[in-house]
C-alpha cells in the first residue's frame, strides 16, 4: 500500500517535463517560450488553413500563457500538420492539443472531429460548450508507436506516419470548420505533462464559475422578489 501511495504522489507531483518535448508549434502565430519554458516554434508543418489572430481582441482565461490561445489555424475543409519525429520513434507519446473559442457566443456553433491518419481521436469537439468563450481548453491525447505504426487505445490508426512524421488531422464535423491554437507532443506518458496540474486549475474553475452563477441566480431572484 505504501508503494502504491508513494508512486501515486509522485505522479501527481509531476510538472510537465521539458526534456521530454518533441514538437511545440503555435499555430497562427510566432516563437513563443511558454510558463514551462517550452519554446514554441512560429506556425509550421501545416498543409492548408488560413491563421488568424481575431484572439488578440481578448484575454484568454484559466492559463498563464494566453498567448498560446490568442492565435489559430483554422481551415474550411481538412487541416493537416505534419510533426517530424526522432530517431528511434516507437514508444509512448502524448499529443496536446491547444484550442479557444473566441468568435462564438454560444455552444454548437463550431463542432469538429480530430484524426490520427483515418482514426478519430476526438469527435464532435465543440469548444465552448467545454469551458465557454475566449478560454482554455487542452485535449490530452495518450498513443504508442509500435513496430512504425501508431496506435490510439490498441487500435490501430492507418495512414497516421506519412515516413516518420505524425499526421495529425482537423476534420470538419457538425458545424463550421476546424481549428487549433497550438500543439504539443511529448515522448513520454501522462505523468510527464502538467495534466494533472491542469485538470486540477480546470475542476477549481468549474466550481468558481458555479458559485457565480449561484451568486448571480440569488441577485436575480432578490431583484424579481423587490
Amino acid at each position: 500500500i505504501l508503494f502504491i501511495l508513494v508512486n501515486a504522489l509522485n505522479f501527481i507531483s509531476c510538472k510537465l517535463d521539458t526534456s521530454k518535448v518533441i514538437e511545440a508549434v503555435n499555430c497562427g502565430g510566432n516563437e513563443y517560450i511558454d510558463s514551462n519554458g517550452v519554446r514554441y516554434e512560429a506556425d509550421k508543418y501545416f498543409n492548408g488553413g488560413t491563421s488568424s489572430e481575431h484572439g488578440l481582441n481578448f484575454d484568454i482565461k484559466n492559463t498563464d500563457d494566453p498567448q498560446l490561445y490568442q492565435t489559430e489555424r483554422w481551415s474550411s475543409e481538412t487541416l493537416t500538420y505534419s510533426l517530424p519525429l526522432k530517431s528511434n520513434i516507437n514508444g509512448k507519446y502524448v499529443l496536446i492539443l491547444k484550442f479557444s473559442e473566441v468568435y462564438f457566443n454560444s455552444k454548437g456553433e463550431k463542432i469538429f472531429n480530430v484524426a490520427l491518419g483515418k482514426e478519430n481521436i476526438i469527435r464532435n469537439l465543440d469548444i465552448y460548450a467545454k469551458v465557454g468563450k475566449a478560454e482554455a481548453y487542452d485535449e490530452y491525447i495518450e498513443f504508442e508507436i509500435r513496430n512504425r505504426q501508431v496506435y490510439y487505445k490498441n487500435k490501430l490508426c492507418n495512414k497516421a506516419l506519412d515516413e516518420e512524421k505524425l499526421l495529425i488531422n482537423f476534420l470538419k464535423g457538425k458545424a463550421d470548420n476546424p481549428k487549433v491554437n497550438a500543439i504539443l507532443l511529448i515522448k513520454g506518458t501522462l505523468k510527464d505533462t502538467d495534466y494533472i496540474e491542469k485538470r486540477k486549475k480546470d475542476e477549481e474553475n468549474k466550481k468558481k464559475k458555479q458559485r457565480q452563477m449561484k451568486k448571480e441566480e440569488l441577485i436575480a431572484l432578490r431583484h424579481d422578489a423587490d
